[in-house]
């Protein structure tokens, strides 16, 4: 099993989500997400999105060999699951969340959104890749 690619991967998606999340929400966007009625507390409980992430990015790094197929680069095979996973978390973050909460204008929300899930699958698609390397197909877990 890949336990030390499984911890770094970990590690780095929540330290790029963060970093990135958190400058796209609060910093870049803030005065838009605020007048939107997304960004309703004043402060965000960040242990529970530090939880969030650390889940996000066991599941991310221990699936990602599952999907792994030779041929193209590592960086473009990370980025490529890393895509395919945020879709998963864009369907919530943008759909649900709009659906949920009195989220005005939806379609402004819904862009917003899906620029930053399509940023952090690219940001965290490349150190997955890099972490990860060529899978041999030995090295599956099936094995």
């Amino acid at each position: 099993m890949y336990i030390k690619q499984i911890i770094l991967t970990t590690i780095a998606s929540v330290l790029i989500a963060f970093l990135v999340a958190y400058t796209f929400n609060f910093i870049l966007f803030a005065d838009i997400f605020e007048a939107m009625g997304t960004n309703t507390r004043k402060e965000p409980i960040v242990a529970l999105a530090i939880v969030a992430k650390i889940i996000y990015g066991i599941v991310l790094a221990y699936l990602y060999p599952y999907f792994y197929k030779k041929g193209d680069h590592p960086v473009v095979q990370g980025i490529k699951f890393s895509l395919i996973i945020e879709a998963v978390a864009y369907a919530f973050n943008g759909f649900v969340i709009a659906a949920k909460y009195n989220v005005d204008p939806i379609l402004t929300y819904l862009v917003l959104i899906f620029i930053l899930h399509v940023i952090l699958a690219v940001f965290t698609g490349i150190p997955m890749g890099l972490i990860f390397g060529e899978i041999e197909k030995k090295d599956s877990y099936s094995e």
